[in-house]
C-alpha cells in the first residue's frame, strides 16, 4: 500500500533504529525486522507478552501510519533503542482533543490512578511533554481548558544552544559517577535515562563542532547506562547500550573512547570464559592511540585477564606490571577516562587474575592489600571486591573467613542494590552449604535467609 502524502514520516524512531548496530554483526545499522523481533523478545522476557510485531509493522510506525502503539510496547521501544521517553521516538497521540476523548487520552496516558501523568503533545510542529494530575487532565480535555496548560510552555532545547551546556554534562556524570559507587545503580538509572533524553536533544539542534562536542558526550553518558545495567544484573540491556556507544564513539571520531570501549567489552567478555575473545578485543583497544594512559592501563588489564584465561603466568605478570607502570603518573580527574583505574583497582585485578589462576592464596593476599587502600567513597566495588575475597579464602580452605566475608560484602550489596555482589554471595553461601556449623557460616545463611523471605 502507498503512503499517505499528508502522513509525517517518524524520522525520530528511524534514526533511533538506524543508531544501533545490527545484532549479526554485519556493521550495518539494526534492519526493521532485527528491531521488531528485539522488541517481540523484551516483551516476552518481560511481562510473557507473545507478539509478532514485524518488519512491516515497524515500516507502518517509521512511515507516521501509526503514531501511538499500546503502553508496553512503548516500553519496549523504549528500552531496545535506549531513549528515556515517548517523545524521542516520535510517539504521541495523533487526534484532536475533544471531550468525547477524555477516557482514550487518559487510558493511554497510563493506568488508573490519582498520580500525576505525562501527556506528549505536538503544537505548530513541535512535540512538548507536560507533567499533570488526572484531575487536571480531565478537567481540561472536557471543556476549553486546554490553552492555559500551554502558557509558560517552551520548546524541549533553547534556539540558541550555550556550549558550557556540554561542561554541564561531563561534571554531572561525573557526579552520578559518584552517586553511583555510593548508593548503587538502581537509584542513579532513572536519572541518567532522562539526561540521556535531552542531551540527544541538544545534540540534534546542535551543528559543527558543538554537535560533535554533545555526540562525544552522549557516547560517555550511554556508556555509564551500559554499565549501570550490568551491575543491575540486564547483561541484554547493557550489551545494547555498549554498542550504542560504540557506534557513536566512531561516529565522533573519538580514539580515546573507542579504545576505552574496546577494552570495556574485552571486560565483559571475561565473564563468558572466551580467552581468545578478550585479548583480541584488549589488543584492539591497545592498538589505538589514546593519550590517557590510564585508558592504557584499563587494556593492559584486559589483556592480563586473557593470559590468565589462556594458564600464561609470565604474560599475566608483564601485563599487571605494565598497568601498573601506566597509572604511575598524575592522578586523573574524577569523570576522566579511566579515572577508575588506581593502584587499589589494578591490585585487585591482580587478584582476580590469580584465582583464575587457581592460586588462591595470592589471589587473597592481593584482594587483602586492595581493600586496605580502599577509597571510603566507593562502596558498591568494595563489596565486589570483598565477595571475590571471600571466593578467596573459600577455594584457600577457610570456610569461616570466606563466609564472614561474603557477610560483610552482602551488607554493602544491600546499601548499593548491587545484583553483582548478591550473585556472587549466593554463590559462596550454596558452595558451603555442605560445610559443619560455624558462627560465621550460620551467620551467612540467616541473612540469605531473611534476604529470601522478603523478596
Amino acid at each position: 500500500m502507498a503512503r499517505r502524502p499528508d502522513l509525517p514520516r517518524n524520522t525520530l524512531l528511524r534514526d533511533a533504529r538506524r543508531r544501533l548496530p545490527s545484532p549479526t554483526g554485519s556493521g550495518r545499522p539494526m534492519s526493521r525486522q532485527e528491531l521488531a523481533e528485539a522488541i517481540n523478545a523484551y516483551l516476552w522476557r518481560t511481562y510473557e507478552q507473545d507478539e509478532k510485531l514485524d518488519e512491516n509493522d515497524i515500516g507502518k510506525l517509521e512511515r507516521g501510519e501509526h503514531r501511538w502503539p499500546g503502553a508496553r510496547r512503548r516500553e519496549a521501544f523504549r528500552a531496545v533503542l535506549a531513549v528515556a521517553r515517548d517523545a524521542d521516538l516520535g510517539f504521541y497521540i495523533n487526534r484532536k482533543l475533544r471531550g468525547t476523548d477524555s477516557a482514550a487520552l487518559v487510558e493511554a496516558a497510563g493506568p488508573a490512578s490519582d498520580m500525576a501523568v505525562i501527556v506528549t503533545i505536538v503544537v505548530d510542529g513541535r512535540i512538548h511533554c507536560l507533567r499533570l494530575s488526572r484531575r487536571t487532565l480531565f478537567e481540561a480535555v472536557s471543556g476549553s481548558l486546554m490553552a492555559p496548560l500551554f502558557e509558560g510552555v517552551q520548546t524541549q532545547v533553547p534556539a540558541a544552544i550555550d556550549p558550557a551546556v556540554v561542561d554541564h554534562f561531563s561534571a554531572l556524570r561525573a557526579l552520578l559517577v559518584d552517586s553511583d559507587n555510593r548508593l548503587g545503580a538502581a537509584s542513579i538509572l532513572p536519572t541518567v535515562h532522562q539526561q540521556l533524553g535531552l542531551i540527544g536533544q541538544f545534540r540534534r539542534q546542535a551543528r559543527g563542532t558543538l554537535h560533535d562536542q554533545l555526540l562525544r558526550t552522549e557516547a560517555r553518558w550511554v556508556e555509564f547506562a551500559g554499565w549501570l545495567s550490568d551491575d543491575l544484573g540486564d547483561q541484554s540491556a547493557g550489551t545494547r547500550w555498549l554498542g550504542q556507544a560504540m557506534s557513536m564513539a566512531h561516529e565522533a571520531a573519538d580514539p580515546d573512547f573507542s579504545a576505552y570501549l574496546f577494552a570495556r567489552m574485552a571486560q565483559r567478555a571475561v565473564g563468558g570464559m572466551d580467552e581468545d575473545r578478550v585479548l583480541g578485543l584488549a589488543q584492539a583497544a591497545s592498538r589505538i592511540e589514546t593519550s590517557s594512559p590510564h585508558v592504557q592501563a584499563f587494556a593492559a588489564l584486559q589483556r592480563a585477564h586473557g593470559h590468565s584465561l589462556a594458564g600464561e603466568i609470565f604474560l599475566f605478570r608483564s601485563a599487571i606490571d605494565e598497568a601498573r607502570q601506566l597509572i604511575d603518573g598524575p592522578a586523573p580527574r574524577d569523570g576522566d577516562l579511566g579515572s577508575f583505574c588506581t593502584a587499589p583497582y589494578v591490585t585487585a585485578q591482580e587478584g582476580e587474575g590469580w584465582l583464575r589462576l587457581n592460586r588462591p592464596q595470592d589471589a587473597a593476599d592481593s584482594f587483602g592489600r586492595a581493600l586496605a587502600m580502599w577509597p571510603e567513597a566507593y562502596q558498591r566495588d568494595r563489596g565486589v571486591y570483598l565477595s571475590r575475597a571471600a571466593t578467596a579464602h573459600l577455594a584457600s580452605g577457610r570456610p569461616d573467613e570466606a563466609a564472614a566475608t561474603a557477610l560483610e560484602a552482602l551488607k554493602l550489596a544491600d546499601v548499593t542494590q548491587s545484583t553483582r555482589i548478591r550473585r556472587q554471595v549466593v554463590i559462596i553461601s550454596q558452595r558451603i552449604s555442605e560445610i559443619g556449623p560455624g558462627s560465621a557460616v550460620d551467620s551467612l545463611r540467616a541473612a540469605l535467609s531473611v534476604e529470601q523471605s522478603l523478596s
